[in-house]
Formats: C-alpha cells, structure tokens, sequence
C-alpha cells in the first residue's frame, strides 16, 4: 500500500464497489415500488367494488352551483378558442 494514495482500493476494485452501491441502490427502490403497488392497487372483484362505490359516491355529490359552474365553462370556453387554430391543423385532413 503506498502512502500518497487516497484510497487503499485499486481502480477496478473501485469499480466493482461503486457498481455494487448503485445495483443496491436501485434493487432496493425496485422493491419498495413493487411493495408499494401490491399494497395500494388492487384487482379483479376489489379493484370493480372500489370503482363502483367512487361512482356511487359522485353521483351522490350536490351539484356545483350556478355562478361556479358558469365560471367554469366560460374558462373551458376560452381554452378551446386559445388553442382551436392548433387543434384545427392537427385533425385537418390534407387533400
């Protein structure tokens, strides 16, 4: 071992460490994803009864009132004028 170095590792040794920390690094996110998503997401007869009952739960809202619904289209009113002219040329058919 020489005395001017900073590390008592060879480069290659470096490496193989390095790669190491970065594989643990990601196998351990990879596993608190998957954890994650088995807890939260669920399928099949759950995931439709989830579903269900949400849209129950919607349908069961009171409505918005006037002057807010009113806002609220005069706001989508001036979105799809804003960007019309893009849309437009997106779906023109070029003859």
């Amino acid at each position: 071992m020489q005395s001017n170095d900073k590390s008592s590792y060879s480069p290659i040794q470096l490496f193989f460490l390095k790669t190491l920390i970065v594989a643990g690094a990601f196998f351990s996110v990879f596993l608190l994803m998957v954890f994650w998503l088995n807890a939260n997401f669920q399928a099949g007869p759950a995931f439709w009864g989830k579903v269900e009952e949400q849209l129950y739960r919607v349908a069961d809202e009171p409505d918005l009132p006037p002057e807010k619904k009113e806002k609220l289209i005069n706001a989508l009113k001036k979105i799809g004028e804003k960007y019309k002219p893009y849309i437009d040329a997106l779906s023109a058919v070029e003859k």
